[in-house]
């Protein structure tokens, strides 16, 4: 460990309840929050980036005083310290900014910012803050303008997260100011997003069933040996006699059935 475990508990207890929105961070309000969300936001400290699970594992096993516990990928507030996943409703400034991944771009045209996986959405007061929150999920981000004073006046309640940092339950598109792109980066995007459905549909196509070398599938001709009558095949036996008859054999039953009237 590149830091005493004291320390770097005293260190992960100030980051998750005293200054979570210094690193970008807030929490749910049942007190949880993703650990690769954490794991994002400690990596940009040069000093924390060999912190890992095991690392907070490990702190909670030698008995050190942590403000959480990690639960299945989430980080849970213990009961004393609940307070941090509270939030009070806030008079926003006029303009805020969000960080959006540019494959993003399209959907949230369309529907405005949605938390996904999360209770809210965070906006921030400095765009390079909200760029820099942005790039976690990937290099190629955009940074949108929000009308916050007119979304609050429109009936948008916005939570104050700490100096700088604010939060929504969604954000309708109408309050916000998306950078324009380009004929050619919105054929892009429009091709990305199609290759993206292609490949959801398949992979949510059953799977055929696997050929394993060496197997023979068992069809009614493996059974004739056996079970004869069971095994018999009347489609191919009426195909048979059909060819054995040969083309006439229609006019010549007339035929026959003439004869036996007369």
């Amino acid at each position: 460990m590149k830091m005493p475990h004291k320390t770097l508990a005293k260190t992960l207890t100030t980051i998750l309840t005293r200054v979570p929105s210094e690193y970008g961070l807030f929490w749910d309000p049942d007190g949880t929050m993703p650990w690769k969300e954490c794991y994002w936001a400690l990596q940009e400290d040069p000093a924390l980036r060999f912190v890992r699970e095991s690392n907070i594992r490990e702190l909670l096993l030698l008995g050190h005083d942590l403000p959480v516990v990690l639960e299945e990928g989430r980080l849970r507030l213990c009961d004393e310290e609940r307070s941090a996943a509270r939030y009070e409703p806030a008079e926003p400034p006029e303009r805020l900014f969000a960080g959006l991944r540019r494959r993003q771009y399209q959907a949230v045209e369309k529907t405005g910012l949605q938390p996904g996986g999360r209770a809210f959405v965070p906006l921030f007061e400095d765009p390079d803050t909200a760029e820099r929150i942005a790039r976690r999920r990937g290099t190629d981000v955009l940074v949108a303008g929000v009308r916050a004073g007119e979304a609050a006046a429109g009936g948008v309640v916005f939570w104050k997260a700490g100096n700088g940092m604010y939060l929504v339950d969604e954000l309708p598109p109408q309050w916000m100011d998306l950078p324009k792109l380009s004929a050619t980066e919105l054929e892009a995007l429009e091709a990305e997003a199609q290759r993206a459905r292609e490949k959801k549909r398949k992979k949510e196509a059953p799977a055929p069933e696997p050929e394993i070398p060496g197997a023979v599938r068992i069809g009614r001709r493996h059974l004739r040996g056996m079970f004869p009558e069971a095994a018999f095949d009347h489609e191919e036996a009426a195909r048979k006699g059909r060819n054995r008859k040969g083309k006439g054999w229609k006019k010549e039953a007339r035929k026959e059935r003439r004869k036996r009237e007369l």
